[in-house]
């Protein structure tokens, strides 16, 4: 991974980390070198879907306020990158959906539900929560993917940068600049 793809889009790297750490734990968990167990780490997944939902839609309602406040056509900033667009509202729409489904779910749960009933909601969330869980994987790895073909040419460790680490091109403030940003 890129040493500045943490500090350019450092919402993008908490998502990616959380994805990648809740499969591996997964994984973990189904191949037995776990000792935490399989129902733990499923409910993991099962409820870090609607969380992650949640941090997607208030990025998306972030980045949805900016692209109004500015003076540029809204879609005009996205106009050059359509695969990025697609996979943007792909992962809004999945997310918060099942996100949204699984609070619903829950919410509607009889108070005396049996033993197998609760298994059974147990692997709708599952599978809510793993749909969240690829989606946001592909949108940050293809956030990362774009950071890696379009470094920050603000970037004062450029190696490629004609201006140096001192030119006028630097910009102190570019390391807390969000990929989300720059839409």
């Amino acid at each position: 991974m890129s040493a500045r793809f943490p500090a350019v889009a450092p919402l993008q790297t908490c998502k990616l980390t959380a994805v990648l750490v809740t499969g591996l734990a997964t994984i973990a968990a189904l191949t037995g070198l776990t000792p935490v167990g399989l129902l733990r780490t499923l409910l993991i997944v099962a409820f870090l879907g609607p969380l992650l939902g949640l941090v997607v839609l208030v990025e998306t309602v972030v980045v949805g306020y900016r692209v109004l406040a500015t003076d540029d056509a809204p879609l005009g900033r996205f106009g050059d990158r359509p695969v990025y667009v697609v996979v943007r509202v792909l992962e809004v729409v999945l997310t918060v959906t099942a996100g949204g489904a699984f609070v619903v779910l829950i919410a509607t749960l009889p108070e005396d539900l049996p033993g197998p009933g609760a298994i059974g909601v147990l692997f709708v969330g599952v599978a809510l929560g793993g749909l969240v869980l690829v989606a946001v994987l592909v949108r940050t790895v293809l956030e990362y993917v774009l950071h890696r073909r379009h470094p920050d040419p603000d970037d004062p460790d450029d190696p490629d940068d004609p201006d140096g680490p001192d030119g006028p091109d630097a910009n102190p403030q570019s390391a807390s600049r969000s990929v989300d940003a720059g839409e």
